[in-house]
């Protein structure tokens, strides 16, 4: 009983996740690039394509949001142990690696044009690092739970 809440609230914490971050790359994001046009003129030039690879890696980072919500939903529904979230866990290791990607694109973009700030670096640093550590923990639950629904299947067979 106390799983399925906790459950039910980590959905809901998706939910908000989501709407929060569609929020942010519509409206903030935008305002964002002006600012940092006017701000920095500079750098200008590297606005539009670092905004680019940022709204790309939206799309991603949604894909892992909605993965989420599906494994939730299937933990709730006692449908863990099946393909369903294999697939799942399969597409959030590769939206990570996706982002992981993307962000080291415009790290080196920062850095061949030579600017690369200190809190530039952390920024980017923690969101390459963070990608990583998810693409690597979603393969490690793969592997489980494909290990798991195995030893399931033959159970299920033997009786």
């Amino acid at each position: 009983m106390k799983d399925r809440k906790q459950i039910k609230v980590l959905q809901f914490i998706l939910v908000i996740l989501g709407l929060v971050m569609l929020y942010a790359a519509i409206a903030v994001l935008p305002q964002l690039v002006d600012f940092s046009i006017e701000t920095y003129r500079e750098i200008a030039y590297l606005a539009k394509p670092v905004n680019i690879l940022v709204l790309i890696s939206a799309f991603p980072f949604f894909v892992v949001l909605i993965e989420s919500f599906f494994l939730t939903t299937y933990i709730l529904s006692d449908d863990i142990y099946t393909a369903k979230p294999l697939k799942s866990l399969n597409i959030v290791a590769i939206s990570s690696i996706t982002i992981l990607v993307l962000f080291i694109i415009i790290t080196i973009l920062f850095i061949s044009n030579d600017y690369f700030t200190p809190l530039l670096a952390v920024i980017l640093f923690l969101v390459i690092i963070s990608s990583l550590v998810i693409a690597v923990f979603s393969r490690i639950l793969y592997i489980l739970v494909k290990k798991a629904t195995i030893l399931k299947e033959d159970n299920d067979l033997t009786i």
